[in-house]
């Protein structure tokens, strides 16, 4: 087998495309408080969450690590949840903790996102 046989084989196996989820890691001091996110690993990127941060922003700055770069109308499901999360402290805490986003948060900001970006094509 030729080597660029053999790259193309290994190219194909290797799941081109795929992204790693989002690990999220929660430390709790004692068993009165509540498990707060403080760090996160996605796709080689470590993310700490600094002192003046809440839980909230810092789950939104990992979430907009991961935005697609495309129109809203073309974005999955589950890149509509990222997006969402990156711009709304309720939705990311909800996506951090429980894995979705209720549907009425998620239909309220992605109103406001196409609400904002309508006003800034009429601003040009």
């Amino acid at each position: 087998m030729s080597i660029k046989r053999r790259v193309e084989k290994l190219e194909g196996a290797s799941g081109a495309g795929f992204e790693m989820p989002i690990f999220l890691v929660s430390f709790v001091a004692t068993q009165d408080e509540d498990a707060e996110c403080s760090l996160a690993f996605t796709s080689g990127m470590k993310f700490k969450r600094t002192d003046s941060e809440t839980e909230g922003e810092f789950l939104m700055r990992v979430y907009a690590s991961r935005c697609a770069d495309k129109p809203i109308e073309h974005q999955t499901h589950e890149e509509l949840e990222i997006l969402v999360a990156s711009q709304d402290e309720e939705a990311a805490l909800s996506l951090g903790t429980t894995g979705s986003i209720p549907d009425d948060v998620l239909n309220t900001v992605i109103n406001r996102l196409k609400e904002t970006a309508s006003q800034a094509r009429n601003q040009e």
